[in-house]
């Protein structure tokens, strides 16, 4: 009891440092204190843990909370991860989970990706004193927000001469997941279609819904509805060695910050993920993490 009190203590200190306004937040940071709680009951979270407290702005705070929520969603359900593993003894980075199964290893990195803080402010402007926001981006502002997504994927498996970092491992049974939280991007406004054309281009949606991009994950270049260019060699090393990318929502949006569930969807690179591989990375994930439904318009 008094390591939970001590806990919620440190945790209340930490927030307030940062701006948060502990008092009309105490349930959410109760909530949150209970999760810090349980991963702590292990040893396996103790640099997480720590990653935590030494959070010194809001979007290192986004970035551990993501990684806080990813872990107890896991934990909650009996589901132990590893933190900060290394796929070859010789590299200097560290993916950031790993899943152990009977047969397998599930290699989680995760990413989120967080809105400018100039547009923020204006959109929770425009919360607190209307209840609502408007969002208006035309075919092109929506063109360069999935680029950017795409970028931002990228950025987690490969440095800026295109050489790969963090999985470094193509062993048998070892599955290479991008976990991105696409939530903040527009105050939880980015839909499926952005991220399904982020990973399979346009040809995996309605032609309404296409704008010119050409997917991370497409099978083959040939198939490509647009002009590939540069794509062809950077993209290579996603599609040689990533198995997926699993888009994460934060339920409910940006409104509870500090407690909440995830929502997602998994899409997988088809060259590189046998069938079975996507049945069981897919089962791991649908025990932990709420489906993503919205309705997806497909041809």
């Amino acid at each position: 009891m008094s390591s939970n009190r001590d806990l919620l203590a440190k945790l209340t200190r930490m927030l307030e440092a940062l701006g948060c306004p502990v008092e009309q937040r105490s349930e959410e940071i109760r909530r949150l204190a209970r999760k810090l709680e349980l991963l702590a009951t292990t040893s396996r979270y103790r640099s997480l843990i720590r990653h935590f407290f030494a959070c010194n702005d809001s979007p290192n705070l986004d970035a551990m909370l993501l990684e806080v929520e990813f872990a107890h969603a896991f934990e909650s359900k009996q589901r132990p991860l590893l933190y900060e593993v290394k796929q070859d003894k010789t590299q200097t980075t560290t993916v950031d989970f790993m899943r152990q199964t009977s047969n397998s290893r599930i290699f989680f990195e995760l990413r989120a990706l967080s809105e400018k803080e100039s547009i923020r402010g204006a959109m929770e402007g425009q919360l607190a004193e209307k209840g609502s926001y408007c969002v208006t981006m035309d075919g092109k502002g929506e063109r360069k927000g999935i680029i950017r997504l795409q970028n931002t994927i990228l950025s987690k498996c490969q440095n800026n001469k295109l050489k790969p970092i963090k999985f470094l491992s193509l062993e048998k049974d070892t599955y290479n997941i991008i976990a991105i939280d696409v939530g903040s991007l527009n105050l939880g406004a980015i839909d499926r279609y952005d991220c399904i054309v982020a990973a399979q281009g346009d040809g995996a949606v309605l032609p309404t819904l296409r704008h010119g991009v050409v997917g991370l994950f497409e099978d083959t270049i040939a198939n490509s509805l647009v002009p590939c260019g540069l794509q062809t060699k950077k993209f290579a090393i996603m599609r040689e060695r990533i198995h997926g990318v699993l888009f994460l929502n934060r339920r409910g949006g940006n409104h509870s910050r500090l407690d909440f569930t995830l929502r997602g969807f998994l899409v997988t690179n088809p060259v590189l993920m046998p069938k079975e591989g996507t049945r069981l990375v897919q089962a791991e994930i649908d025990d932990v993490i709420d489906p993503w439904n919205d309705d997806v318009s497909t041809p």
